[in-house]
């Protein structure tokens, strides 16, 4: 059961609220709501009735809450902890965002490393070309110079 806080305004109503007020202030409807982050209308007026049990799975509840939210200028961490503690009692949305966080930081270095590989394997293979330009020339064949990520080779 949810827990009650002032007013008797349960608090997923109250973080429907929030959002409802924080996108009228903006001078935005819901459609353009909808476009600006790609989130069906249905699903958004759902949000703002604190309805977040009509949209199907945790990840989209809590994926579509903190967008809008994001997008709302709202913050989003605070009020998708809210609605994370009263419908998903048990889970910790900290920690799975610090575990996401994490995985987005070892993807980032290992795509860091593969352009750096890319460009360590690019850069000897312009060093070959450019010994391979100095053996044929030694055999009195005619060469042009290449230039090759900002070097010339000769």
């Amino acid at each position: 059961m949810a827990v009650k806080r002032e007013g008797d305004i349960p608090p997923l109503i109250a973080v429907g609220h929030l959002i409802h007020e924080a996108r009228e202030k903006r001078g935005m409807t819901i459609l353009g709501l909808s476009e600006k982050t790609n989130i069906d209308a249905r699903w958004i007026v759902a949000i703002e009735a604190g309805q977040f049990d009509r949209i199907p799975g945790r990840t989209y509840v809590l994926g579509f809450t903190r967008h809008i939210c994001s997008t709302l200028g709202l913050d989003a961490d605070a009020l998708v902890q809210v609605v994370n503690s009263e419908l998903y009692p048990g889970t910790d949305v900290a920690l799975e965002a610090g575990i996401a966080a994490d995985k987005r930081q070892g993807l980032l270095a290992k795509a860091i490393a593969t352009i750096q590989s890319f460009f360590d394997t690019a850069r000897i293979a312009a060093d070959n070309h450019a010994a391979s330009l100095g053996f044929y020339e030694s055999l009195g064949y005619e060469c042009q110079a290449v230039v090759t990520f900002g070097r010339r080779l000769d």
